[in-house]
């Protein structure tokens, strides 16, 4: 979104719920008038699940991506991370199972995953 004309365009809030993660992106009016926010949005929406909000994926997780996840998976346990769960792939999408005890914010598990993030498709955080 940024790199689409889009400079003031918030980082996604990740909070773990329930039975996963959720990702949630705050889009205030100064935002959604932008002249280039819709522009950016169509240009953007394929990098997220299913395609953005109301859509279908152009792209599901292909079985490479998905290996490559789990690869990323097994990086991240082998930087001291041993509790971090493998991904399930479902929709089309990729899903990381909650697991107790584990802070996805914690220094140690951004570290893992800061040297784990060259094996995930489209970077840490689908950034590309």
């Amino acid at each position: 979104m940024r790199a689409h004309g889009v400079p003031n365009f918030p980082d996604p809030k990740v909070t773990v719920s329930g039975n996963g993660v959720k990702v949630a992106i705050g889009i205030n009016p100064s935002i959604s008038s932008n002249p280039h926010f819709k522009s950016a949005q169509q240009a953007c929406n394929k990098l997220l699940p299913g395609g953005g909000p109301g859509g279908e994926s152009s792209h599901p997780i292909s079985p490479q991506e998905q290996s490559q996840y789990l690869k990323a998976a097994a990086c991240i346990r082998a930087h001291g991370i041993p509790s971090f769960p493998d991904p399930t792939f479902s929709g089309g999408g990729v899903h990381l199972p909650k697991t107790a005890g584990l802070d996805l914010h914690s220094s140690q598990v951004r570290a893992a995953e800061e040297a784990c993030q060259a094996l995930i498709p489209g970077g840490l955080h689908g950034n590309h």
